[in-house]
């Protein structure tokens, strides 16, 4: 099959496209090259317009692409604002979409305006209080209004199905969508390459990526990264670092024990599949909800929630049990192999749309 991903987002394309070829299928990935990440793509939706140029190109770009982005069995999108503008006829461009490809399937996969509207319902914390004081923007704005929510709605009931990567993107649409919901593991392209030993030392080197600060619950992490080293200024080493393209993350993990990801979420996400795929111990969103919707029973990676003593409580866990550090991190490493292969993932997309 001939299969277009709309969208990428923290490598979930790529690694999806990893999989989907290997099964045989032509894929393609139209993308934004703005990433910092540097994830790869085939289709460019990115330019280098600025002022009020950009505000023309923007709205005239999604159609010179439009030969580009047609001809295609299967069309996935990463989440449903991809092709959004105002002064722009986006639903008239996304019914051509749709028509001039074969099933359509719109991806679960970030904070959409069904998340936002619906998460507090099933979920006892969300990351909108911290994101509301660091991470807030106009876009954001934008997606809890009712304008976004209804475009939102419309692009729903224009797919085939519906895919969200963890439990706290499905609740929204198991509401009002449970006849065409299918949740789906992040998938991660496995290398054969061992997984490294890191030498304790004297220390246990935790790491932090920095990328959304009050989605990520970064200020609390930090609360309790500078609570336990003054309390054990020999035993630990907390380590945070700003944006980084993946290559250079995937090298700053070579010297990593242990990666705190985040805090605000019932689930994991891509970057302690990186990390636990490179034999790290994981401190993340590992609720039971969460686990049960990608049908998983035992996890390896350590439940955090916004809480600064339950977060310090743990890390003192992880320090009485330095001895076995690379021991737990090859428990990492089996439980992505079993979970999230890119191209045991690839599979259930495949058989969901057949299915629908």
């Amino acid at each position: 099959m001939k299969i277009l991903l709309l969208g990428d987002f923290s490598g979930l394309g790529i690694n999806l496209k990893n999989g989907l070829m290997n099964a045989g299928h032509e894929v393609t990935i139209a993308s934004s090259s703005a990433d910092w990440r540097n994830f790869s793509f085939d289709i460019n939706l990115n330019h280098r317009k600025t002022g009020y140029k950009r505000v023309f190109y923007d709205r005239l770009k999604p159609f010179n692409l439009l030969s580009k982005l047609t001809g295609f069995d299967i069309i996935q999108l990463i989440d449903p604002f991809t092709f959004y503008l105002k002064y722009f006829p986006s639903k008239i461009f996304y019914k051509i979409l749709f028509n001039n490809n074969g099933k359509s399937f719109l991806g679960a996969s970030s904070m959409d305006s069904y998340f936002w509207k619906y998460s507090k319902e099933y979920m006892n914390y969300t990351p909108y209080e911290e994101m509301r004081k660091f991470d807030w923007n106009r876009f954001l704005d934008f997606k809890i209004s009712q304008e976004a929510f209804d475009f939102n709605r419309f692009i729903a009931k224009q797919v085939d199905g519906i895919i969200p990567v963890m439990y706290d993107y499905e609740g929204g649409y198991r509401k009002e969508f449970s006849d065409k919901v299918k949740t789906v593991p992040l998938p991660l392209t496995i290398k054969e390459e061992l997984v490294e030993k890191v030498k304790p030392y004297k220390k246990l080197v935790f790491f932090h990526g920095l990328n959304r600060y009050g989605f990520k619950g970064t200020r609390i992490i930090t609360e309790a990264f500078s609570d336990m080293t003054k309390k054990y200024p020999n035993d630990l080493e907390f380590n945070i670092s700003d944006k980084m393209p993946i290559n250079e993350y995937l090298k700053v993990l070579d010297k990593t024990h242990v990666v705190v990801d985040q805090v605000n979420s019932y689930s994991y996400g891509m970057n302690a599949l990186y990390s636990m795929a490179k034999g790290k111990i994981v401190m993340s969103g590992a609720e039971k909800e969460a686990l049960s919707a990608i049908e998983v029973e035992e996890c390896p990676v350590i439940n955090i929630r916004p809480d600064k003593e339950s977060i310090k409580a743990e890390i003192e866990k992880i320090l009485d049990l330095k001895p076995t550090i690379f021991d737990l991190g090859i428990k990492s490493r089996e439980f992505v192999e079993k979970y999230h292969d890119a191209d045991k993932v690839a599979l259930e997309y495949l058989s969901f749309w057949s299915k629908s």
